[in-house]
């Protein structure tokens, strides 16, 4: 995996979408396949509970994808967006553990001032405590070829 590189006329794609966390299990959100050429920005990562009652958690990773990539709803610029297809392994947290957030409210965790960043053959995979209870915004922009 080399590192790509970038010039003035390297062009830059910003995108977003909402994903609601359908189930309990760990989600791929957010993949940049091996070889892309790209780096992905996270823009924001806002979490929302949209159960008005009861509070949830939420935990994510970075994961390296060992060369496989996320397989379903293939994005723009060959970034695969939202599939539960997870490969690889943790890298790294992205935020803390088991973050929780109360009922009715939300979260920031990325920010265009904190951004969080995707190289090659990683993605961006999170848990939730509590099936339909979160949703995610989530904007990025993809940097390179």
């Amino acid at each position: 995996m080399a590192d790509p590189t970038f010039n003035l006329a390297t062009p830059v794609a910003p995108l977003s979408t909402d994903i609601a966390i359908s189930t309990t299990t760990t989600e791929n959100i957010l993949a940049n396949k091996a070889s892309s050429g790209q780096i992905i920005r996270i823009d924001l990562l806002r979490i929302n509970n949209v159960d008005g009652s009861n509070a949830a958690t939420i935990s994510g990773w970075r994961y390296d994808q060992d060369g496989t990539g996320m397989n379903s709803n293939d994005g723009r610029n060959e970034v695969a967006i939202g599939s539960d297809v997870v490969a690889g392994s943790v890298i790294a947290d992205c935020f803390p553990e088991a973050l929780s957030i109360e009922a009715g409210g939300g979260q920031e965790v990325f920010s265009a001032e904190s951004p969080y960043y995707l190289h090659e053959d990683e993605s961006l995979v999170i848990q939730a405590s509590a099936a339909n209870d979160l949703a995610i915004t989530l904007t990025w922009t993809v940097i390179g070829a």
